[in-house]
């Protein structure tokens, strides 16, 4: 791994992965030295690689494109500024504004505050029903999950022994 890289995390042992959907359950960014930096119920804080091996049986591993102008800024930016968010409580209510993170909006704002498009949007747009009625009912579901981010512009590195690809989507072997 490098320093940048984004961990998407599963656990097929949690109740979180009914709730969530998808393969990914959770979602980090490497810092180097074993260490990522997350947003879990604790709020925004550390994560060791020996936490994310025995806590996750699910991995992918996703990289910057190779010719991305200024990589290392980027990279550095978005890392300083998770690092700010540090102690920040958990957005339980998948809110926005930067004052609670859940994990995949941590991950994706650090990018696009360091100034890169990550082609992905934190939360999707409201639809039919009187807006206000359809964010209390549909806010979680309408928040970016750790699956959106294949769709996003990063390339996949690493995929777990117990993941395939089946068209564009990443599943669980049979």
């Amino acid at each position: 791994m490098r320093r940048g890289d984004i961990a998407l995390l599963g656990n097929l042992r949690e109740s979180s992965s009914l709730l969530i959907g998808g393969v990914f359950t959770h979602a980090a960014i490497y810092l180097g030295h074993k260490r990522f930096i997350n947003a879990v119920a604790d709020g925004v804080g550390y994560m060791s690689l020996y936490h994310v091996f025995t806590e996750y049986d699910t991995l992918s591993i996703l990289r910057l494109p190779r010719h991305t102008k200024k990589k290392r800024r980027i990279i550095r930016k978005a890392i300083r500024f998770a690092k700010q968010q540090i102690g920040k409580p958990y957005d339980f209510d998948f809110s926005k504004g930067a004052e609670r993170f859940f994990c995949t909006e941590l991950v994706n704002t650090s990018f696009k505050k360091a100034g890169y498009s990550t082609g992905i949007a934190t939360f999707g747009k409201f639809s039919s029903l009187p807006e206000e009625i359809e964010k209390a009912l549909t806010t979680v579901r309408k928040a970016l999950k750790p699956d959106h981010f294949l769709q996003g512009k990063f390339r996949v590195i690493f995929i777990s022994h117990n993941l395939e690809w089946k068209g564009k989507r990443l599943v669980l072997k049979e």
